[in-house]
């Protein structure tokens, strides 16, 4: 045998010790067995002319393993017969180890996105052909298709309203090579509609569109219970608004409504006997008809007044939390900063759940509204035990309650915005005081104001 200078330096060997002698002997092989069948098949083979290539470990004189690449070829003479084996030996331990971790990363990337319900797909710019993972197959109800030749082929799984805003956004990510990003809904088999929410890239090194996608539709159900419960709680607000008004007119009405009556009593008093039949009968029937009027206005007052609550037990934490839930996208809009401090182990109150909504999405309303021309947009809600009482405040960094208005601040019609009615806070402290607490407003140490209210604690040993 004859050997180069690489391999001895590799291999650790003197040339003395190598010249001559069969190649098993010299290099150690983790697996001998297997080593010697393949070196024998190798020779066997190449000595009849073909050319034969494997890759096999092989162990270091340090004990260390590398792994060859080895060719074995046949050396011929004039006449074409074999006169000699030549064997070429690379070390590809670095491409393996390579190889090792790309697919060590790809394993982990599937786990991260099955783990996460995400799915993969990818767009061949230059064919035009669409590829997917099986998870993303099954998003867009195509599990049985391997391959879109085109965009058209998929669009039947889309819905018909997304389409075109899909397709946009997708020729936008084409034309200026950056990042892809739509949310859309899928028509799946048997009629059922599913959101789904694609991310991606255009990688021109590769000229392909590249995209993770993720069934987004508990996200959209969300949504949409969210929009509901804004709905929900705008209808009451409008219930008590007209509650209010319907107190405040029914407080103005009464007072005409007397002198109606008084007059016609009066007046017949005044008439005679004399007088025309007809006459008296009008008369008669203006008292009467302001007494029914007194009496509707009467009921409708004592109405509003005793409520419709619905008490239940709560948990205030998680009800304050559903509130800035619902309000997240408006906080998010408008660059607010939220600090939420919640005591500890705060006794479950009994309450009517969308009234203490109402209140809170009123107060933080209100208060994201006098930080619109702020620099510092700090919005802070804080629950603490004060006795028999529980507190929630809500404060803001923003201007401040008008010293002029502070008096008349929980009054009907007490207003310092252009287009509001001066309810809300009346409607609040309304609703507030139905429950047997209190609300109150200060100004905010740092700049702003403090709106508080309280409720009663009457379960003090139940926690949540």
């Amino acid at each position: 045998m004859e050997i180069n200078r690489e391999p001895l330096l590799v291999g650790g060997l003197k040339r003395d010790a190598v010249i001559g002698r069969k190649l098993a002997d010299v290099i150690w092989f983790p697996d001998v067995r297997r080593a010697r069948r393949l070196l024998k098949e190798a020779f066997k083979r190449a000595a009849a002319g073909h050319v034969v290539r494997f890759e096999t470990p092989v162990l270091l004189q340090d004990a260390s393993t590398i792994v060859v690449d080895t060719m074995f070829g046949p050396l011929l003479d004039e006449s074409g017969e074999v006169v000699n084996i030549i064997g070429f030996a690379v070390d590809i331990t670095a491409r393996k180890q390579a190889e090792r971790d790309l697919r060590d990363s790809r394993l982990w990337l599937e786990l991260a996105l099955q783990s996460a319900q995400m799915g993969s797909w990818r767009l061949d710019l230059k064919s035009g052909i669409y590829t997917g993972d099986r998870i993303s197959k099954i998003m867009h109800g195509v599990e049985d298709v391997q391959t879109f030749d085109k965009f058209e082929d998929g669009s039947p799984y889309i819905h018909p309203d997304d389409l075109p805003e899909l397709r946009a956004r997708f020729d936008q990510a084409l034309l200026e090579g950056g990042h892809y990003s739509s949310e859309y809904r899928v028509l799946l088999p048997g009629g059922k509609t599913t959101w789904v929410q694609a991310i991606g890239r255009v990688d021109r090194e590769r000229d392909c569109l590249i995209a993770i996608v993720q069934d987004i539709t508990l996200r959209k159900q969300a949504e949409e219970q969210n929009a509901t419960l804004r709905d929900e709680l705008a209808h009451v607000a409008r219930l008590g608004t007209l509650g209010e008004m319907a107190t405040g007119l029914a407080h103005e009405l009464n007072q005409p409504l007397a002198a109606l009556q008084l007059y016609a009593g009066s007046a017949l008093q005044l008439l005679s006997p004399a007088d025309p039949a007809p006459l008296t009968s009008l008369l008669q029937k203006i008292s009467d008809q302001s007494l029914r009027a007194g009496e509707i206005i009467r009921r409708m007052r004592n109405f509003i007044g005793r409520g419709n609550q619905r008490l239940t037990a709560a948990n205030l934490d998680r009800l304050i939390h559903d509130v800035l839930q619902m309000l997240e996208s408006n906080l998010r809009h408008n660059r607010i900063h939220l600090d939420y401090r919640s005591a500890p182990r705060l006794p479950l109150v009994d309450l009517d759940v969308i009234q203490i909504q109402q209140i809170l999405v009123n107060l933080i309303r209100n208060a994201v509204e006098s930080m619109s021309a702020a620099e510092r947009r700090i919005l802070t809600i804080t629950t603490s035990r004060e006795s028999s009482n529980v507190r929630i405040s809500v404060a803001d960094s923003g201007a401040g309650i008008d010293p002029q208005v502070a008096p008349h601040l929980f009054e009907p019609f007490q207003t310092t915005r252009e287009q509001g009615l001066g309810l809300g806070l009346a409607i609040s402290r309304t609703l507030v005081e139905s429950h047997g607490g209190t609300i109150s407003a200060a100004p905010n140490p740092g700049g702003g104001a403090v709106f508080s209210f309280t409720l009663p604690i009457t379960r003090p040993q139940e926690t949540p």
